[in-house]
């Protein structure tokens, strides 16, 4: 599908529109708690984070953080279309184990992963499919829960705990402009560039509780 055709269809969409499932893979292992996913050929790449010990939250913030770090790893798992895990790509470093969404450039998926907790600190990968060899591209001063690319133009985009702050960075990244995102209904779990300018993103709006409601 063209650029513009996929990007008019998306700008259709309201709250009120109505998603039907057409196809599913069942996985074969364990994909912990996924964060973001993008197709290339007859593969999907998978990032999830492996919780290990979760945050607590403090009564009084202890040097800037609300919360303490916690603790797990940080995966991008590959599977087939029948759910069978091919591999597991470990990223991470200390108390920066949380993978965010994930984006293709057409050489390169590009993956943060940060601090589990906001106002943190992240680092950016790149990762070739075919090697799978990792490589560090720069670091940020901040919880960076997405990063989406535009090839085209050599930049990414990323946004920041709760979708409260875009960031765009060079492919080097050197940080290009910042700004606050003026929309506060969603939180943006994952997105992919869509041409033209546009990124396509999806994420949370509400969360149902255990009652079968909405909050």
């Amino acid at each position: 599908m063209k650029d513009a055709k996929l990007i008019e269809l998306f700008r259709r969409l309201t709250r009120t529109a109505i998603w039907e499932q057409q196809a599913g893979v069942a996985l074969q292992f364990d994909n912990h708690h996924p964060q973001g996913l993008v197709r290339i050929g007859d593969l999907f790449y998978l990032s999830s984070v492996e919780l290990i010990e979760r945050p607590v939250t403090l009564g009084q913030p202890s040097e800037g953080y609300d919360r303490t770090p916690g603790r797990g790893v940080g995966h991008v798992f590959i599977f087939d279309n029948s759910g069978r895990l091919k591999g597991d790509i470990v990223l991470g470093e200390g108390a920066m184990y949380h993978p965010g969404g994930i984006d293709y450039d057409g050489r390169h998926i590009w993956v943060s992963v940060a601090e589990y907790r906001p106002h943190s600190r992240s680092i950016i990968y790149k990762v070739n499919p075919a090697t799978r060899k990792v490589e560090e591209v720069f670091r940020v001063a901040d919880h960076i829960g997405g990063v989406v690319v535009n090839a085209r133009q050599g930049e990414l985009t990323g946004y920041s705990w709760g979708s409260r702050k875009f960031y765009q960075w060079s492919a080097e990244g050197q940080l290009l402009r910042e700004k606050d995102n003026p929309s506060h209904f969603i939180d943006y779990q994952d997105g992919q560039y869509a041409g033209d300018g546009c990124m396509i993103t999806g994420g949370i709006a509400e969360l149902p509780d255990p009652a079968g409601g909405g909050s």
